[in-house]
Order: C-alpha cells, then structure tokens, then sequence
C-alpha cells in the first residue's frame, strides 16, 4: 500500500443512497464523493508530493507515482522472486511480531538460507567435485536424537534430499544428496529481494506489538490461515501489558522488609522542617495498612511504622489534601515550513520597501495624451502586451525592446513625427489577422447584420428568389447615421465602406498601412468585433472615440483621433489586438515549433549529462591514481638560503655609507660582472633523470588536466542547452511566487525571452529588456477569504490574535496593492536586499518565493543596474547635445541617421530611437511600408526567412 508519514493511506468509502445522484470517481482509487469540492480535496492531497512506495521505499511521490511504482515493483518482485519458497515465507511470516521489517527479514533470511524446497533450482555439489544445476523433487528432515539418561544430543538435525540433474543425456537423473551439498544462486535468493517479497505480501498495523499479516489476495492463493490468535489481538496485548506492569509493581513491594509497609502518600502536603533542626522536626504521613491518613512525627533518627494494631504509638493529626491540579499538555512543537499567515506573529523588525508605481512619463511630442494617468487595468495590459510582443518577436518579425521604449511609445503622439515603434507594433499585429495570398480571414468574427429596404428591424427576412428559395446572401449593407442614433448607438462605426476591394479585409491582405491605412483598418476591424463577441464592449467604447457621431467617418477622423487618443485607451486596444493575434494558425505554429525544439534539446541534455557522469567517473579513477602516486613524487622542500650578511670591517663592525663611497660601488660592479662571466663558462649540470613513477605520475596529471577541461566543456554546454529551454518555454508565463498576503512577484525575462533582448535589436545597447521586480496585488477572492476573514486555528490563536488587515498595512510599509489589476515595482538592489530580508522562511509560500530570488538575484540586479545606466545615458546624450525642454522635435531622417558618436542627433524621445531591423533583415521592408516586389533569388542571396538569432 502507499504510505503517507510511513502510514498506509485509508482509502474513503461512501454508500450511495440515491442511484440517480451525481458523483464523482477518482478511477485510481474507485474513491466516491457525493461533494465536488470534497473530491477536489481529496485529489489535492493525492497530487502532493508526500508519499512513499512501500516496496522500493523511494519518497517524494505523488499518490498516483508511488501507486504506479508499487504495481510495477510487485509485478517484477512476483515474476523474479522463487515460487517454491513463497508459500513457505509467507507461513512463516504470518502472526510475526517483530516489529522492525529489517530485523523480520534477517530471522528469515536465517532460517530459509540453508532450507530447499521441492521445485526449487538449485547448484549440487556431485561426489567427485563436479558442480551442476539440478531441481530438488523431495526432502526428508530427520529430527535430533539425544540420550534419554544425560539428555547429550547424539545427532543433530538435517535434511536429506532427492535432486534431478538437469542433464540432456538422462532426464531422470535422481539423486540423493545431504543438505550441504547443496547451494542457491546468489542472484535468486537475496535479503534485498526478500524484503521487497516481504513488503509486497505482508502488511502490519500502526500499533505497537501488530503482528505481521498476509494480505487476503496471497493469504487466498496459498490457503494461509488468517483469524488473528486472542492473544495477538490488540487488547489482549494491551490487557497483558498493563498485567505484566502490575505484576512488577507487587514485585517491588514484596522486595521490603517483612514488617507493615505503609506507603508515602506523595499527594499530602509536607510542612518544611524548622530551621537547625535537621529531620527531627519533619512529619511523614503515611498510609497504614487498615486504610487511616495519618501524619507521624520523627524525632532524631528513629522511624515508627504504624500498624493497624498500634495507632495509639503516633501522633496523629489530621491532614487536609491538596487537589491535583491537572496541567494541560503543552501544545505540540510547530514543524516549519507552515502556513505564512500561521507563522507566529511578532513586532515586525523588518517590512517590506516602498513599492513604486508606474506614472505617467513626460513624453510631450506636441499632444498630451496622458493627463489623466494610467488607469488600473491599463498597466496590467501594457505589461500584457509587452511580453507578449518580445516573446513572439521572431514570428512577427519585430526587434526586441525594451518596456521604458514601449511605455513611452504609448504615451508619445505628434503631428510632424510618427513614432516607429508604435506604427510597427499595430502593422505587425494586423498582418497576421488575414493572410496575404488568399485574404482568409484567421479569427472567427461575429455575423453582418442584414437589412430589408425599408426595414429597421434586425435580422429582417431576406429577398425571395421567383421559384421560393432564398437567394445567396448579398454583401451586407451597414446602418445609416439616422438608424445608428435611434438604435443608440454612440459613433459611426456603421458608416464604413463595404464595397468590394475597399472594406477592411480587402485593404488588410493588400497590407495599404500608409498614409492613415492601418488606423482605418482597424476601425473596420473594431465595429465588426462590436457587434457580438468578447470584445463587444472593449470595441464599442474605442469606437467612440475614433468615429464619434460629430465627425465624419473618414480615413482622416480616424486618424486625427489616434492621435488624440488617451493612453488607456492605447493601451486596451493593443489589448484586444493581442489576445485576437493569440489563437491565430501564425502563433500555434510557432508554439508547437518552440515544443519540438525543446524535446530536441531535452534529449541533447541528457546525453551531455550522461557524458559528464562518464568523464566524472574517470576522473575520480584518475584522481585514485594520482593518490597512490602521489607520495613518492611530493616536490622536495626547498633549502633555506642564507640571508646575505653585512660587510664588516677589520674590527668587527658593521661598516656604514659615507660621502664618498664611489670606490667600492666601482668594486662591486666588477665582482658582479665576474660572476656573470664565471656562470656563462660553467656548464649547467643535466637535469636528473626522471623515474618511472615520475614519468607515470605526469601523465596522470595530463589525463586530470585534460578530463577536466572535457567536463567543463560538457557544463558549458548543458548551461547553453538550459539557456535555450528557458528563451523556448514560450507557453505561459511563469510567476517567481507569492508572499504571506498573496502579493504575486514577476519577473518576466524569467523566460520566453533573451536576459538582454535579442542581441541583434536596435536598442541591444541597454542590455535589458525590462529590468525590474513587478508585484501584481491579491484577488479579491484572496483578500475576502484570508485577509479579511481570516481565523486562526486554535493551535497558533494565542500567538496569531491580531487583525489581519491592520497587519497587512504595517508589514507592507503603507504601500499596499489592492486588487489583481493594481501593479507596482523594485527597480533597485538595495530594495530586492530589503525584499529578501523581509520575507519569512518558515512560511511556505514566502519560502519557496526567496529561493526563486536567491537563485535569479544575480540576473535581477544585472538588469536593474543596467537599466539605471541606459536610461542615465540617453539623458547624459541629451545634454550633451544642447537639446533640452526646449528643442524642436528630430524629424524620421533625424531619428534613422542617430549614432552615440554623434550626439547633435540624437532624437528628444529615447522611443524614437528603436527601428525595426527584423522585419529588414526577415522580409526586406518594415510592416508599415509596402511589400517590394518579389524577384526570383534575392530572398535567398539576402538570407531573408532565417530564424533570428537570439545568442
């Protein structure tokens, strides 16, 4: 069975009353729950990787894993393990009360390692020496003999058997053979195997003193009694334990002297002795022997013990007993990591850093579009979009860039300068909406609505063809200004061109973006998408803005109104571009791309893997090879040189510079000059010449220099292939975790996505992509059910009795994130020290959110400082250049011809700085210009359509 804290897991049992009732079954177990949330639970607890399988012992399991496990195991310990040696175990096994399996499985290894049974293969040793396999056919076991007068044993017991050679020549070769003679493979019979026979077999209860019990299916198979013995059973245990206490305990009292031995009644109150008086002033009470409570009083050294016959030899006084006071148990030691919101709660030493919240930057390109600043969802969507745009960059064919550039492409609109950035975002995203060949459309769209001549109700009946039947469905013609405002609807979104050639799609596949074409493209796009749908709403209000009722529906409206357009309502249109791009045929096939692509990787990591383990075993045979050599090549301690002496002088003393010492300089420099010239004369000794010890101690030396560069190379590329999974798990976006008040942190260069962004982007120079710690704030449901309805369980009460939601505000540093929609960041590493101090370790979600920052520390705090630098230096650039406040905006031309080396070009607005090399390098021309016309070989001369290269 699997085992949950070494204990098997009880399965649930439920009766059905009602046949016609639902329920729910989980098909592993054949468990069924009545309740749909005590059948999530019950699954919860099976998805938890807390179990154990009982036949291998292997621990972190899911019930599901440790289940799988054992069946496997069992089947494999049936086919392996001896059949005739089962029945025989098991019989032996059963009713064992050897507590500790390891202790069971010796005593039977002991008892079964020298016994063979019938059907069994076994090795005999023939007279002659010769050894061969054999098969046991009978045994015969002869008891002792002893002698009936001295009891000595004259002959001790052994079995004798009769074995068939397994012999070609003679298929009824028996023989008879001594126990001795006898032997099993030591592959066959081995206590690993036993023990997993015995696990698998038997099972004992979680008491102390079980007996060991065959399970029914095997106790069945081999006719094994299984009614449990009177005395096995756990009362009678328990009666015999508390008869064997009391049997020791009148034990212990014979053993006192044969004299009445009353008993010190432990539960009186005992009055001190008076001071410098020793024990004569002690009183003892005592019980005598007739059942009185009385109190003695010992003088000197003499002990009077008081008999049912003599109580008039005391000095009896009475004696008020105390009542035991019953203590309650402490409570039980707390086992960490627990619930954060359970941790014991004390002054906080540490709270958490000020978050920082997003405001709205200066961009002024002419047209403020910001000033009402950015509403709650409206961060939630740019940060949306933002990783959506850079980790499908490769398949739109956009460069990387950073979220500052982005934010602040956003809020940027001017007349005379168009921001690259945004123009591209739009044009990249509407091109996957239709396909350029055919002009199919890749998203399901809500229906055209029809209308009669005449009519003004919806979904009138459609003209009749002369025979009766309906006629095909005519291009549909849109509702006029007059019928829009009756029907109440606040732009003029119904007023856009349906001609063939001229609508949205057919504008969309020809790519015509120019010239206002993408911002009349969507405008068609959104008033199809109001008239039913998800986005319904999120489409009604845009068109509102873009094609208000006061204004003309023309391509010039739409696109004064973009210009004019408030930066929340930017930001909700890319919104409802991305998630209509996400279930496109262009994004599925890049996500199904990336998947097989990290199942290759997978399988390149693993083979390094075992590589590095087989270079890792070499290394240590190499490493017991130089050990051995090792003494007889340890490098000679070099001699001490003696330290140069001062010169002395006839009399015995140091001699010290003078004024004019020039002479015995000139003396020296000769002296030295000689011993150069005597050294170049000398002929340098031979070096010795080395031993064989020596010359094999070297190459073992090479061996290790060598197998450590071969692993450092298989690390190098297992680091490369881990890189790689991580920018390919483009699927979803993974969450570092969640702190005590379920404050969700992100940091989304986690992965989908280059640390730095593709190397290759116009801005690859800021190394970043988006450099700092985001917060996401709890959901309401979140903040209903554990902030403020919290309770704490009765275990944790006298330490947790405080309100939650004052706590909450104390330990977040008075900067709290209400609701999911509300986001706030860490942009510098002194914060994220502070972040890391503050969080709890012995809670379980706040544990597990420090080491996701512990391990990513080092890559956070590289972004957040090269964050710093990027935007520091555009503002250094900026200076340098003269150009301030107040300098005119850089023209398109400016802004392509910008270099660091030239700062007189450099453009106001660090958004304008960003162009779209991809698309150049992928398909020769930027989204928003008009595809050039195709000629046979320039594609592959140019190496356009290769993969972007993100390393």
């Amino acid at each position: 069975m699997v085992l949950f804290k070494r204990k098997p897991v009880q399965r649930i049992h439920t009766e059905i009353q009602d046949e016609d009732r639902e329920v729910w079954m989980i098909p592993e177990t054949q468990e069924i729950f009545t309740d749909y949330q005590s059948y999530l639970a019950r699954l919860e607890f099976y998805k938890q990787k807390r179990f154990i399988c009982e036949i291998t012992g292997h621990s972190n399991m899911t019930y599901f894993e440790a289940l799988k496990s054992e069946t496997a195991h069992s089947n494999t310990v049936d086919e392996t393990f001896p059949e005739p040696l089962k029945e025989p175990i098991l019989r032996k096994v059963q009713f064992q009360t050897i507590s500790r399996v390891d202790n069971l499985v010796d005593h039977i290894y002991e008892l079964f390692k020298a016994d063979f049974y019938p059907g069994e293969q076994v090795t005999v040793t023939l007279e002659n020496g010769e050894r061969c396999e054999a098969i046991v056919r009978e045994k015969t076991r002869f008891p002792e003999m002893r002698n009936p007068f001295n009891n000595v044993i004259e002959r001790s017991a052994f079995a004798r058997y009769v074995v068939r050679v397994i012999d070609a020549s003679d298929p009824e070769n028996d023989i008879q053979v001594e126990e001795n003679a006898l032997q099993r493979d030591r592959k066959i019979f081995t206590k690993a195997m036993l023990r997993a026979f015995i696990k698998n077999t038997v099972a004992r209860e979680a008491w102390n003193g079980a007996p060991w019990l065959v399970k029914d299916s095997y106790a069945h198979r081999y006719k094994i009694d299984t009614n449990v013995p009177d005395s096995l059973l756990r009362q009678s245990t328990s009666a015999a334990r508390k008869l064997a206490s009391q049997q020791r305990k009148e034990t212990e009292q014979a053993m006192l002297p044969a004299k009445a031995k009353p008993e010190v009644t432990k539960k009186a109150a005992t009055p001190k002795a008076p001071k410098g008086k020793g024990a004569a002033g002690a009183n003892k009470t005592l019980n005598a022997p007739g059942g009185t409570l009385i109190s003695l009083d010992v003088a000197d050294n003499e002990t009077e013990w008081a008999t049912a016959g003599t109580p008039t030899k005391l000095n009896a006084k009475p004696i008020k007993l105390e009542e035991k006071v019953v203590k309650p148990p402490p409570p039980p030691p707390i086992k960490y990591p627990i619930d954060d919101l359970h941790v014991p709660y004390k002054e906080p030493t540490h709270v958490r850093p000020k978050l920082h919240f997003l405001e709205p930057s200066n961009v002024n390109g002419g047209i403020v579009i910001n000033a009402n600043g950015f509403a709650d969802r409206t961060v939630s969507y740019m940060l949306e979009t933002w990783v959506f745009l850079n980790v499908f960059c490769d398949t739109f064919h956009l460069d990387s860039f950073t979220f500052d550039d982005y934010a602040d492409a956003l809020q940027f609109s001017s007349v005379d300068t168009e921001c690259e950035l945004y123009n591209e975002v739009h044009c990249s995203l509407l091109k996957a909406l239709v396909n350029e060949e055919n002009g199919a459309v890749e998203i399901p769209l809500p229906e055209l609505p029809y209308y009669d001549e005449g009519s003004d109700v919806e979904g009138a009946d459609q003209p009749k063809t002369e025979e009766g039947a309906e006629a095909q469905p005519a291009r549909p013609t849109y509702l006029d200004h007059d019928r829009m405002l009756t029907n109440g609807v606040r732009h003029r979104g119904g007023e856009l061109p349906v001609e063939e050639g001229s609508d949205w799609i057919s504008l969309l596949q020809r790519r015509e973006f120019q010239e206002g074409g993408w911002q009349w493209i969507v405008s068609g796009l959104l008033y199809r998408l109001s008239l039913d749908g998800f986005y319904s709403l999120m489409a009604t209000s845009l068109l509102e803005h873009l094609l208000p009722p006061g204004k003309p529906a023309t391509k010039e409206t739409v696109r004064e109104q973009f210009l004019v357009m408030d930066v929340n309502l930017r930001a909700l249109l890319l919104h409802l571009l991305v998630g209509l791009v996400t279930s496109t045929p262009k994004v599925r096939r890049y996500m199904e791309e990336c998947s097989e692509d990290m199942t290759g990787l997978r399988k390149k990591k693993i083979e390094h893997q075992r590589n590095r383990k087989a270079l890792l075993e070499d290394m240590r045979q190499l490493e017991d090879e130089r050990k051995i050599l090792l003494p007889e090549n340890q490098p000679k301690s070099a001699s001490p040189t003696p330290a140069a002496t001062p010169a002395l002088d006839e009399e015995g003393d140091t001699k010290m510079g003078t004024e004019d010492d020039s002479g015995e300089e000139d003396e020296k420099v000769r002296n030295l000059r000689k011993r150069k010239r005597e050294e170049k004369s000398t002929p340098v000794p031979a070096a010795p010449k080395q031993t064989k010890n020596q010359i094999a101690f070297q190459k073992v030396l090479k061996k290790i220099a060598a197998c450590k560069a071969k692993i450092d190379e298989q690390e190098a590329e297992i680091r490369t292939i881990d890189n790689d999974l991580r920018e390919a798990d483009c699927s979803r976006l993974r969450m570092l975790g969640t702190d005590r008040f379920y404050n969700r942190y992100w940091w989304f260069e986690r992965n989908g996505m280059p640390y730095g962004g593709l190397p290759q982007s116009s801005t690859a120079e800021a190394k970043y992509a988006n450099g700092v710690l985001w917060v996401q704030g709890l959901t309401e449901d979140d903040y209903h059910g554990f902030i403020e309805g919290y309770e704490p369980s009765e275990q944790y009460k006298t330490n947790l009795d405080v309100n939650m939601v004052e706590r909450k505000l104390k330990d977040e540093n008075g900067t709290s994130l209400e609701n999911a929609h509300q986001w706030a960041y860490y942009d510098d590493p002194t914060e994220l020290a502070a972040l890391l101090e503050w969080l709890e370790q012995r809670g379980v979600r706040e544990n597990k959110l420090k080491k996701e920052l512990e391990n990513l520390k080092e890559k956070i705090v590289e972004g957040m400082q090269n964050r710093k630098m990027y935007l520091q230096a555009f503002i250094d650039r900026l200076a340098a250049a003269g150009s301030g406040s107040e300098a005119i905006l850089s023209t398109r031309s400016q802004s392509k011809a910008t270099s660091s080396a030239d700062p007189a070009n450099v453009p106001n607005f660090r958004c304008l700085q960003w162009e779209n090399g991809d698309a150049l390098r992928e398909i020769g021309h930027k989204h928003m210009d008009q595809p050039k016309p195709k000629t046979k070989g320039k594609k592959a001369a140019q190496g356009w359509g290769q993969k972007a290269n993100r390393k």
